[in-house]
């Protein structure tokens, strides 16, 4: 659609559907798109950031001027595309630069949110820590209480992006939203210093147990959320904690580790144990070819906090729900598209594997939300997913 490289046309994909939650606008994602040289890295950060920039000026300007509506409608976009212009940032060697870009997205964020009273940022008690994350109240309370969703994204989405793709969405539906970045993922690689583990219940029960102590909250219906590589972190928490009663993973991972090794050839992969020093060599030689091997070993490298592709691949390994996803309880949709070139037969491994009650739901061509995460598509994955979350809680705050 507007690159040969199908990373760098996903990502645009992503950025572009953000429009539906006003965190991109049509005219300056394709004008920012035209200027990016095919898999140049560098090329696509100069270009997202020189639109960043540039909105970031204007809304300091416009501010200043008082109108603090148009302002702030310039600082959310120019989140997004400091964001956009971070992802790809992930080698050692442009971690620095990327962590100053990644900041620079969570202070036009919160220059976005400051002086509404619907949304405010928070920490979660965590270990000897916190884990940062935003609350969304709820735009309808019955008797002063709503649902609890906690929404999760994954292998390399943020806390801010969560909020304009579902959180508020979300909330708009009658729910209370509590949004965070857990272990490795968006400002907790960077502040406080933590990352990626596999027994994903150690996150989201202290997250349940903050959620609990909010005001307006329904503490007989919890929900959570999990979106992309949380479609494995979600659910191993939810085969742990049972006072949660609906469960969403978007898409359901089984294995994570699997979908990796079957885009290469099995002796490639044999040499993972005969010569490991020559499989980290040869696989980082990939990745000078394919943008899309390099950017996916180096964010799990920074992400797992290991030093090797070999250390990745090992500790990714522990991410199987085989054996967990049974203890699940809960009501449960499992959520899959039709062309998710990224965790293909996954999300009808694990639904084949559940043991509570339990929906599948396919979005195809026809729906339009047939990528990964139904990006592109927003408008109908969220719908669908909240009316199934409604359904399966049965709470319908706008029923006449």
């Amino acid at each position: 659609m507007f690159f040969k490289d199908p990373g760098f046309n996903f990502q645009a994909i992503r950025t572009l559907s953000e429009t539906y939650g006003q965190a991109a606008d049509i005219g300056e994602v394709i004008s920012t798109i035209k200027k990016i040289e095919e898999s140049n890295i560098e090329s696509w950060k100069n270009e997202w950031l020189k639109t960043a920039d540039r909105l970031y000026a204007d809304a300091q300007k416009v501010q200043e001027e008082n109108s603090i509506r148009a302002s702030q409608n310039e600082y959310l976009r120019a989140s997004n595309y400091y964001r956009t212009g971070s992802f790809y940032m992930t080698s050692r060697y442009e971690r620095k630069e990327s962590i100053a870009l990644r900041k620079k997205a969570i202070k036009c964020f919160l220059k976005y949110i400051s002086g509404k009273d619907f949304i405010r940022p928070v920490q979660i008690p965590y270990e000897n820590n916190y884990l940062p994350g935003y609350f969304i109240k709820s735009s309808y309370l019955k008797d002063g209480k709503a649902p609890l969703i906690i929404i999760n994204t994954g292998f390399d989405g943020t806390k801010e992006e969560t909020c304009y793709q579902t959180g508020f969405e979300a909330a708009e539906f009658g729910y209370n939203v509590l949004v965070l970045d857990g272990p490795g993922q968006g400002e907790t690689i960077y502040n406080q210093k933590l990352f990626f583990r596999y027994d994903w219940e150690k996150v989201i029960t202290p997250a349940i147990d903050f959620g609990l102590t909010l005001e307006g909250v329904d503490k007989d219906k919890i929900a959570v959320y999990g979106i992309s590589m949380g479609g494995y972190l979600i659910p191993r928490a939810a085969a742990f904690d049972n006072r949660i009663k609906a469960c969403i993973a978007n898409g359901g991972v089984s294995n994570f580790y699997e979908p990796f090794v079957r885009n290469f050839p099995k002796d490639f992969m044999l040499l993972k144990d005969s010569d490991p020093e020559k499989f980290n060599q040869e696989i980082m030689e990939i990745g000078k070819k394919m943008v899309e091997v390099k950017w996916f070993i180096e964010n799990g490298m920074w992400t797992f906090n290991v030093e090797t592709p070999i250390e990745f691949l090992n500790k990714m390994k522990k991410y199987d729900l085989t054996g967990v996803a049974e203890k699940i309880k809960c009501k449960t949709l499992i959520i899959d598209g039709s062309e998710d070139t990224f965790m293909r037969g996954q999300p009808e491994l694990l639904y084949s594997e559940l043991k509570c009650e339990k929906t599948f739901m396919l979005f195809d061509e026809e729906s339009t939300g047939q990528l990964h995460c139904q990006l592109g598509a927003l408008g109908i994955s969220n719908e669908r997913i909240y009316t199934w979350l409604n359904n399966a809680l049965d709470y319908h705050p706008y029923k006449k």
